[in-house]
């Protein structure tokens, strides 16, 4: 996007732009929402609530990322890292973790205001290397 300064215009060109340009906090939060919306909406659900091709490749990407029981295994040193982060906050929240297809809205990781963590399984690095500083960091809320 490029970013206009509105205070250099003149009024009525102001004024158009107003009613017609979204500001950059909209555009953020528009962002925002999107990326929240496509952890939520392609997080792996049971097979027989997925399209079939989610289901491909759903399989691809978990196979690629070295298959079922190492996705799962990441998945709980993920779950246990943030709960251990979240217990030191003094909070009483439970953190979940999920799987998403998060490349296409930009993302590596999305945190919820739920407390669901949602890793993008399409980010090869978060599988191969989860003790390694990048994903522990992504892992850090």
């Amino acid at each position: 996007m490029n970013i206009i300064d509105a205070r250099h215009t003149s009024g009525g060109f102001r004024e158009i732009l107003q009613q017609h340009v979204p500001t950059s906090k909209q555009l953020v939060d528009k962002h925002q929402l999107q990326r929240q919306a496509a952890a939520a909406g392609s997080g792996f659900t049971p097979d027989e609530a997925c399209p079939d091709d989610l289901k491909a490749e759903r399989r691809k990407l978990i196979e690629a990322a070295g298959g079922k029981q190492r996705v799962e295994k990441v998945m709980d040193f993920a779950r246990w890292f943030c709960q251990k982060l979240l217990d030191g906050y003094g909070d009483n929240s439970v953190c979940s973790v999920k799987l998403g297809i998060l490349a296409t809205v930009n993302a590596v990781a999305t945190w919820g205001t739920d407390d669901v963590l949602t890793l993008g399984i399409d980010t090869p690095w978060l599988w191969s290397d989860p003790l390694g500083a990048e994903t522990l960091s992504t892992l850090n809320p």
